[in-house]
């Protein structure tokens, strides 16, 4: 029988500005996408909300060298170019319809 889980895939990239590493999720689930919609009605910027809930982990740290949480605060210090690298590799990474069948039937 089937079962729902939260566990999902995972890929992870290292950002070629600031060196971090970040693992994200491959797809979001249903209940991502109301919370970003309730964050973003509060006010939290939409780009934002939805690399807080695709963002698994990253290595990157304060300059005293705490590592930092994964929150929309800390995701809006990174550079652009990283923030770009991002979201293009979420894009590429995303499980489609297709490669869901495919693992399905592995």
């Amino acid at each position: 029988m089937p079962v729902l889980s939260t566990e999902r895939a995972k890929d992870s990239i290292v950002l070629n500005i600031s060196k971090g590493t970040i693992t994200f999720y491959k797809y979001q689930l249903y209940n991502d996408f109301l919370s970003i919609r309730k964050e973003t009605a509060a006010g939290k910027d939409v780009s934002l909300a939805i690399l807080e809930k695709r963002i698994v982990a990253w290595d990157l740290t304060n300059e005293a060298g705490k590592k930092l949480p994964v929150t929309a605060e800390n995701i809006g210090l990174l550079p652009m170019m990283d923030l770009n690298q991002l979201f293009k590799a979420i894009k590429e990474n995303t499980d489609t319809e297709e490669d869901t069948k495919k693992e399905q039937s592995n």
